[in-house]
């Protein structure tokens, strides 16, 4: 016989000892609770491997035990397209962006295309007058 406690059991002791009609605690076979608590982390996991489906990363992480297998996979063309799959040794996690690491391909043309795009406009809108003008102040009269 084993005792579940509801408040220091979590979230499936709760249910489980109310389930079984007791208030605060109540008293079970050990077996009867190790299956009913293997049964609900087992749909928590399904459900928590369900949603990182969702989430999915087009970034992998793969680690070699010689650092001549490394060397060989980062030179080893993956795929015909060269922006499809690039290959490069990671940093320590704390100079990663971990954010940055769910962006898809095309995000990275979309902001380079963005910010050529914003370059441009200061060079023309900015840059160009302030010279101009700057040109005619330091010019003698």
């Amino acid at each position: 016989m084993t005792k579940v406690w509801a408040l220091l059991g979590g979230e499936f002791a709760k249910g489980f000892v109310a389930s079984k009609g007791g208030g605060k605690s109540v008293a079970v076979d050990a077996l009867e609770y190790a299956s009913a608590k293997l049964a609900f982390l087992r749909d928590k996991v399904a459900a928590a491997q369900a949603e990182a489906r969702k989430k999915s990363s087009p970034t992998a992480f793969v680690t070699f035990h010689r650092r001549e297998q490394a060397a060989i996979a980062s030179q080893t063309m993956l795929h015909h397209d060269n922006t499809a799959w690039v290959t490069a040794p990671a940093g320590r996690p704390r100079e990663l962006i971990w954010p940055n690491l769910i962006r898809r391909s095309w995000h990275k043309g979309l902001w380079t295309g963005i910010t050529t795009a914003a370059f441009i406009w200061l060079m023309i809108f900015f840059l160009v007058p302030v010279a101009f003008i700057q040109a005619f102040l330091d010019t003698d009269r």
